[in-house]
């Protein structure tokens, strides 16, 4: 079955396409939707250059379109009807819990006749963690919410030590471990997916509204 990844760049989605092609679906784009003027990422801010570079190294063909918040829905039935042309049937969504998002997702799949296959969906956030380290994806925080976590989360590597420290912080404020309602966004920076690996060499943090963002200004690959 020929199938999209929907594609944030972060680590939920990287795993979920992962765990796709382990159960035998054939993932053919990844889909990604940038903000109007097409320079970033509409969730995680990222630049669309890395988003593009993601897709060279995985040699997965990106689709990417730039829209509003107001625009999205359209521009997401717009994209699957054209990966339909191409035959394909499915996409793959990182979504874990958020029961409205996926109400949402089935209704715009539903209405393009593409099926929605949620690999991550239910799963312990623990299991989900561990999954992705021991799959051997590597990841970099580029956003968390200021009122929850400071600028100093920027840059940290999801790891064992990273769960740890999330624990830490459980005990003080409300946050999910994977960050599934937006506490933090990650980069995926290697993994199966990839036949190289992106080294981030500069970065400089950024506060936009309550988010903090980490602006990556050079990397290499290795």
């Amino acid at each position: 079955m020929k199938v999209f990844s929907s594609w944030s760049g972060g680590k939920d989605s990287s795993l979920a396409c992962h765990q796709a092609i382990k159960q035998g679906y054939q993932v053919t784009h990844l889909l990604n939707f940038r903000i109007e003027d097409g320079t970033r990422s509409l969730t995680h801010g990222l630049s669309s250059n890395l988003i593009g570079l993601q897709s060279q190294l995985s040699g997965i063909q990106l689709v990417s379109k730039n829209t509003s918040w107001e625009t999205y829905e359209a521009q997401f039935k717009s994209a699957m009807l054209e990966m339909r042309r191409e035959g394909v049937t499915g996409g793959i969504f990182g979504d874990i819990e958020l029961q409205p998002h996926r109400d949402w997702i089935e209704r715009v799949c539903a209405d393009v006749d593409i099926q929605p296959v949620f690999p991550l969906w239910h799963k312990e956030r623990m299991v989900i963690m561990r999954e992705l380290i021991s799959s051997g994806f590597e990841s970099v925080v580029v956003s968390c919410k200021g009122r929850v976590m400071g600028p100093e989360w920027l840059g940290r590597n999801v790891n064992e030590q990273f769960i740890q420290d999330m624990i830490e912080l459980q005990k003080t404020v409300h946050i999910d471990l994977c960050g599934e309602e937006g506490e933090y966004h990650t980069f995926v920076t290697a993994g199966p997916l990839f036949n190289q690996r992106i080294k981030i060499t500069l970065a400089q943090p950024v506060l936009h509204d309550e988010y903090w963002y980490a602006e990556i200004l050079g990397y290499e690959l290795e």
